[in-house]
């Protein structure tokens, strides 16, 4: 189902919609470093987050149904220069 509204409103989201995905998370609470997402990425990870691995597992070993919906609003820290106005703006485009 929200794979199905997702495509709904992607004709005017320049952003990409993942379908299937692997997804890794580090330390929650921080962002990672560029050097922590290509190791992730060689160990097969697609995406990364804050806790949403961690909001995952425990989903799970509580039985709840869980789906995600997870905008990547910002680069590996030490990608290229960003600012938290940079990720508000982004945020914003993925909202709308």
């Amino acid at each position: 189902m929200i794979i199905d509204e997702a495509r709904k409103v992607q004709s005017g989201y320049t952003g990409q919609l993942w379908e299937r995905a692997t997804f890794a998370q580090h330390n929650p609470g921080r962002f990672e470093t560029a050097a922590e997402i290509r190791a992730l990425r060689m160990m097969g990870a697609d995406l990364t987050s804050l806790n949403v691995g961690t909001c995952t597992v425990y989903a799970r070993q509580l039985g709840i149904r869980w789906v995600a919906l997870c905008s990547i609003a910002n680069p590996a820290v030490g990608v290229r220069p960003f600012s938290f106005k940079d990720m508000q703006a982004s945020v914003q485009r993925i909202q709308a």
